[in-house]
């Protein structure tokens, strides 16, 4: 397996493309959002075209209202690589999502979601909506203060789920081994440029986002009854 990270708009895909075509590649998303459909241009997934070049997995595989994870993504994954590779084809994972990649390298083990879990969740669902997450932030700062310089607290998805874990008796934040043990069957390219060359890149690739049709992408998504506080449209 071939894994490439790097930060967004860096070159990861384009790398992908042409290895896969070179080696015989099959090209697996680790993106958490390029896994749901109608989100072709504000998730900068690959073009049409490109899916005709090479097999491309977890691409627009769900609708925008579902759920989606790392536990999800990481079974996914591993059934597809075993796939893959019976084929003499050479899995090619793109990050991504960090904690999609991770998973995979570091080999993580998730149990069983409880019923529990899911009311809980429900109920910080419903006061995300009715009280706003300033309550959720403060339940958090109660609960584990130390957390609160760590997680991004404005996202309510990471403070619901670090409310999730306190719930469970775990910590707020998930641990990450200092030495993660990377199987041996893993190559990791990673990618970068400089800062500066980076910045520039995202700033042309978001303005050339917008010329595409990203707005109009994004009321097609209202329009069609989907909630900007979805966690498909949180990216």
């Amino acid at each position: 397996m071939i894994v490439i990270v790097g930060s967004t708009g860096v070159g990861k895909s384009k790398l992908a493309l042409e290895l896969a075509k070179n080696i015989s590649g099959e090209i697996i998303n680790a993106d958490s959002m390029q896994v749901y459909k109608y989100m072709d241009i504000g998730t900068a997934k690959p073009d049409k075209e490109e899916f005709l070049i090479v097999p491309h997995h977890l691409y627009d595989i769900l609708e925008p209202d579902e759920e989606f994870n790392v536990s999800l993504f990481k079974d996914l994954v591993r059934k597809m690589t075993g796939k893959i590779e019976s084929k003499k084809s050479v899995p090619i994972v793109v990050g991504g999502t960090g904690q999609y990649v991770w998973s995979l390298l570091e080999d993580w083990q998730f149990a069983g979601e409880s019923s529990q879990s899911k009311d809980f969740r429900d109920v910080l669902e419903s006061r995300l909506e009715s009280e706003g997450l300033g309550s959720l932030v403060k339940d958090l700062e109660e609960k584990d203060p130390e957390s609160i310089s760590i997680i991004d607290l404005q996202n309510p998805r990471r403070v619901i789920r670090a409310l999730e874990r306190l719930h469970q008796g775990l910590t707020a934040v998930t641990p990450r081994p200092r030495q993660p043990a990377i199987p041996q069957d893993i190559l990791i390219i990673g990618l970068s440029m400089p800062r500066r060359q980076l910045y520039l890149t995202v700033d042309q690739r978001f303005a050339q986002m917008v010329e595409d049709g990203f707005v109009p992408e994004v009321n097609k998504l209202i329009n069609m009854g989907y909630k900007p506080g979805l966690k498909s449209m949180d990216g």
